[in-house]
This record gives C-alpha cells, structure tokens and sequence, in this order.
C-alpha cells in the first residue's frame, strides 16, 4: 500500500512538472508568433521616418533630405495610406515606378527614389532584421543612371543674366547670385555652396 502511495505521488509530481513544462514551451510559441506578427505589421512609413530623424542628429543632412524627397514621392504614390514591411513587393515597387513613368519623371529621378527606398528596405530587413528574408523587392525596377546629353548655356544668356535688374525681387535676385556663383566656381553643385563656412574662404593662402 505503501508503494503504491509513493509511485502515485511520483507520477502526480511528473505530471506537474510536465505540464509547468508545456505551459513554458506554449509561453514561448505565444512570444514567438507576436514577435513574428509585429516583424510583418512594421511600417514602412515609420521605418523611413525613422531613418530621416537617425539621419538628421547624425548631421547628414544631404542624404536626410534625399530620404525626405523619396518618402513624399512614394506617399503621393501611396495617397498617404502607409504599407506593412513586409507588403513591400517587387509587383508593388513596379507599379510605383510606372506611376512616375506616367508623370513623366526622368529615369535618373525614379533610380534615384528606388535607391533611396531600397536602402531604407535593406536597413530595416538586415539591421533590424524587421522581416526573416530580404525578398529583394527592387530588383525589377531601374535603379542605374541614365547617360544624358550635356548642354551648354550660351555667354549671351550669361550675360543677360547678369544684366537683369532683380532689385525688387530678391529671391530671384538670391537664385541668379548662386547660379553665377556656381559657375565662377566650375560648376560647384549648390548642395556643396549651402554648406559652405566661413573658415571653408581662404584669401591668398592665408
């Protein structure tokens, strides 16, 4: 009688600590899928937000706006209504980029917002591991650079320009100062004279 009081409380016992056992492992799953759930319910407009605040506090300016520009774009597109990560196709991204074909966008301007879109993607699919797989969904769209034919402006237009009389139209007058501005400096890109300092002026190697 002993032994079978014994063996029942052995067995009470293992059925306890089977049971705390499959509620452990039930825990686990229910963790697991909620993660898996938040992976595929990211956003993409948050995640891109999230790129240009990064972006900003690390004082690159240039390529925050550059994510600023390719996030407008791809919300008009959008109609301002945000997409999952994990929604991102390559069916998607295709039709968006017939989108700016029909608005007539030139191919270096779409290679330009794809780019842009596809590093915010890869960030958040590889650094923050956001989604298990990089579906890779720009690889059907152009993301090259188109060679275009350079154009000259004539001296007499330059002239006229420097001409004009823009005394009461000071932000025409501002442009026309950092166009020629440009030009004096070989053709310095205007990203390049907006981050311009004071100490960046050198005067006879002084």
């Amino acid at each position: 009688m002993k032994s079978i009081k014994i063996n029942l409380r052995e067995s009470d016992i293992k059925f306890h600590e089977g049971s705390r056992y499959i509620q452990i492992i039930l825990d686990t799953e229910e963790l697991i899928g909620g993660y898996k759930v938040a992976q595929l319910e990211y956003s993409f407009f948050s995640l891109l937000k999230e790129r240009i605040i990064y972006l900003k506090k690390e004082s690159k300016k240039s390529t925050a706006s550059n994510y600023q520009c390719a996030f407008r774009s791809f919300k008009q597109f959008r109609q301002n209504e945000d997409v999952c990560l994990s929604e991102i196709t390559s069916a998607m991204m295709k039709e968006y980029e017939n989108y700016l074909k029909k608005k007539n966008i030139c191919l270096n301007t779409i290679s330009f917002y794809m780019r842009t879109l596809r590093a915010a993607y890869n960030y958040g699919v590889d650094e923050m591991e956001l989604l298990s797989e990089n579906r890779k969904p720009f690889r059907k769209v152009f993301t090259g650079e188109e060679k275009t034919i350079k154009r000259a402006v004539k001296e007499n237009v330059i002239q006229e320009l420097l001409s004009l009389n823009l005394t009461h139209e000071p932000i025409l007058e501002l442009a026309r100062d950092m166009f020629m501005f440009s030009i004096y400096m070989r053709g310095m890109p205007f990203v390049d004279i907006a981050h311009l300092r004071k100490d960046n002026m050198i005067n006879n190697n002084k």
